[in-house]
């Protein structure tokens, strides 16, 4: 009775320190790594640790090497890169600015048959997370290095096609000439902490991400030099000019190819 009794003592306190855990992971989504999350629970050092692995082996959570390290993040909520074992963010250059992106957004609602009946309205700024995965290509004899990008959100290739950013599961043609999206000589690193805007989470792993690039590109990764590098995007409201009560619906507007997207990609 007494040994029953103590196992359902272990269970429940298991149970409860579990709860506690995951609710930093939904409250505060990030990635990270046993030194940010041990100062968060009132549990000793080595239990924690335990229950991340039990956590880990039953799917809740995933773990992640970044930088040497473990790194655990939630499945279900994704994570904000500036919470974590992530130092650096890249930036892709804001080629279309404000004024710029709004004239594109007119012009593609010029286009639609509901045209006389919409509106251009209001307009927020926010970063979609795409992973840079640097990766070898054979071209005959050669192999060749090659920079590819995959969205932190669907999964899906970023690919240049005729000038304009599309997401695709597979890149068109041979690998080898896949037009990179920017030099990584323009891509601005600043600290995580710093970006303030708005941020869609990540639910892609910079390994999975790699894997991606493996599978639908034919190419060799280095996953040790994978990075998160962050697409501005416009988003516009577009409004029904009679029906004020109907509900608005949206354009997006990548800020560094001016692309047009008709749902948040």
């Amino acid at each position: 009775m007494g040994r029953r009794k103590a196992a359902r003592r272990s269970e429940s306190r298991e149970k409860t320190a579990s709860e506690r855990l995951l609710e930093i992971f939904e409250v505060l989504p990030g990635l990270y790594s046993e030194k940010h999350l041990f100062p968060l629970m009132p549990e000793e050092d080595e239990f924690v640790h335990r229950l991340l692995d039990r956590l880990v082996e039953r799917k809740v959570l995933q773990r992640e090497t970044v930088h040497g390290q473990a790194a655990y993040w939630d499945p279900a909520h994704g994570f904000d890169p500036r919470r974590g074992v992530l130092r650096t963010l890249g930036i892709l250059p804001l080629n279309v600015p404000l004024n710029k992106a709004a004239r594109r957004a007119r012009a593609a609602l010029e286009r639609k048959i509901l045209r006389l009946r919409e509106e251009v309205g209001g307009h927020e700024f926010s970063y979609l997370p795409l992973w840079r995965v640097p990766a070898e290509v054979q071209r005959g004899p050669q192999r060749i290095g090659r920079d590819f990008y995959v969205q932190g959100v669907n999964r899906k290739l970023a690919v240049l096609h005729g000038g304009r950013l599309t997401f695709r599961h597979v890149v068109p043609g041979p690998a080898w000439n896949v037009n990179p999206l920017v030099s990584p000589a323009k891509i601005e690193r600043v600290p995580a902490e710093k970006v303030r805007e708005d941020i869609r989470p990540v639910r892609v792993a910079p390994d999975q991400a790699a894997e991606i690039v493996r599978r639908g590109v034919g190419a060799k990764p280095n996953p040790d030099r994978v990075e998160l590098v962050l697409l501005p995007m416009w988003r516009f409201e577009i409004k029904h000019r009679e029906e004020k009560g109907r509900r608005p619906r949206h354009i997006w507007i990548d800020g560094t190819f001016g692309s047009v997207f008709r749902d948040s990609t």
